[in-house]
């Protein structure tokens, strides 16, 4: 399959799911209010982030190597063992501090996240293996499945007059789901492993380990450290913000899955060829955020108005973290390239100047801004990771930036805005009028950017599934 169907196959599985739990969450904060859901955020964002750490680079690592010719199924159970040892060593240490850990999280019992975190952890684990076998097109279709199922129980239960407590168990159930789902069309069998087989999985996780916190950090980090300083229901607005900001990254996520196993397959044997589809892959990485901050400029507040009018106060807060996403996004496309190279240790120096800049951002300007610092963070932290990203990959993969492109974007983006604000002052304030309103921008945005780009033009017609 070819990786611009792969690349759209996994970004409409990721939109699908992700607008699921838009939906989701808009509900939660119209029956439960904005303390449930910065609490059930809070939540969220231990567990990504603590399985993040359980983990510890092993599914990067678990995805490259079996993306090479090799034993596959000694490497995955290498990785399995690996794993599980670690999450025990981190059972044990929530159990001991069970008391602090449950403060934190309000009152949600420390067994709920530990079963939450095993089960995540292995949601993980099945993905990698997935996407190392170029199963993306598969891999893509869990999370749809997840969030249809959990966005499922937790409609109904919200409805049925349930609160936090379902949430969090929908969450458990759905993620158990698609796990099982996955592991049936994964083809490599595990085998007994041998010493080479750990020391193959350890000799790149001992660097992509960063990589995957780098993640976590990026998408959790702000969240875990407001969970000190400010109440539940800013937290939700805050989560509530970020969701809306992560739908317009979810191309360039998409299209960094689906190059990785290209890239890294070919890298040692074409390494020209391996660049040019990182190349390719570097306009797409603002294709959605650029008139996604446009947009949000003009109805950014009626968008978060969909949750509740509250919620319009995170207007600021909403630019801040797609301009965030989109640094982010150019950086993660070339991390996938490098580390597809084979080159982990330079993604673990750069990741580890990330995390450090984003944890100390975050804990000198929250307290001084507030949520807003928070935010700050995650865009300052974001700009030096594509500034290391980009220094780092003139030596071993040169790429130029896609100026051309990206100008054809900010045009089309342009026009777009125009058209969204003239219907935003001749339309009556509503949900259901901001949804069109969107839905018209987003129509304006592909037809300007088909008239104009003639290399898109080509992207769309080469990938059409016909």
């Amino acid at each position: 399959m070819r990786i611009g169907q792969n690349s759209i196959i996994a970004f409409l599985s990721d939109f699908l799911s992700t607008i699921l739990g838009f939906v989701s969450t808009i509900l939660i904060a119209r029956f439960l209010g904005a303390d449930v859901l910065g609490i059930y955020g809070l939540f969220v964002s231990v567990v990504i982030f603590t399985a993040s750490i359980c983990s510890s680079g092993f599914n990067i690592a678990i995805k490259k190597r079996i993306s090479e010719p090799g034993d596959s199924g000694k490497i995955l159970t290498a990785g399995f063992v690996s794993e599980l040892v670690l999450f025990l060593f981190f059972a044990l240490l929530a159990w001991i501090f069970r008391s602090a850990i449950e403060q934190y999280l309000r009152g949600v019992s420390v067994e709920i996240l530990i079963g939450i975190v095993a089960v995540s952890m292995l949601s993980g684990l099945v993905t990698s293996v997935l996407d190392g076998e170029g199963s993306v097109h598969i891999s893509s279709l869990l999370r749809p499945v997840e969030t249809v199922v959990r966005s499922s129980l937790q409609i109904v239960l919200i409805l049925t007059g349930f609160g936090l407590t379902a949430l969090i168990i929908s969450y458990l159930i759905a993620l158990s789901v698609s796990s099982l789902i996955g592991i049936y069309f994964i083809s490599i069998r595990a085998q007994v492993p041998s010493r080479e087989s750990f020391t193959s999985i350890f000799s790149f996780a001992k660097y992509s380990w960063i990589s995957n916190l780098r993640n976590r950090a990026f998408s959790s980090m702000d969240i875990l450290i407001l969970g000190f300083f400010v109440s539940e229901g800013l937290i939700g607005i805050y989560k509530a913000a970020w969701n809306v900001s992560l739908i317009l990254g979810l191309f360039s996520n998409a299209v960094s899955r689906a190059i990785f196993p290209q890239v890294s397959q070919i890298a040692n044997a074409d390494p020209r060829k391996a660049k040019q589809l990182v190349q390719n892959a570097l306009p797409y990485a603002g294709f959605l955020i650029i008139p996604g901050l446009l947009g949000g400029a003009v109805i950014g507040k009626q968008v978060l108005a969909l949750y509740s009018p509250e919620f319009t106060i995170g207007y600021n807060i909403l630019l801040l973290l797609i301009l965030a996403q989109l640094l982010y996004s150019f950086s993660t496309i070339l991390e996938t390239g490098i580390n597809a190279f084979d080159k982990p240790e330079v993604s673990f120096r750069i990741n580890g100047l990330f995390i450090v800049a984003n944890f100390i951002l975050n804990i000198l300007l929250i307290p001084i801004f507030g949520w807003v610092g928070a935010a700050l963070a995650t865009f300052s932290s974001g700009a030096i990771s594509l500034l290391g990203y980009w220094h780092v990959s003139r030596e071993i993969m040169p790429v130029s930036f896609p100026k051309r492109d990206v100008f054809l974007q900010l045009i089309s983006a342009l026009l777009m805005a125009i058209v969204v604000f003239l219907f935003e002052q001749l339309v009556p304030q509503g949900e259901i009028y901001t949804v069109v309103i969107a839905g018209i921008g987003s129509v304006c945005y592909f037809g300007a950017l088909m008239t104009l780009s003639p290399s898109f033009r080509v992207i769309v017609r080469s990938n059409l599934p016909i």
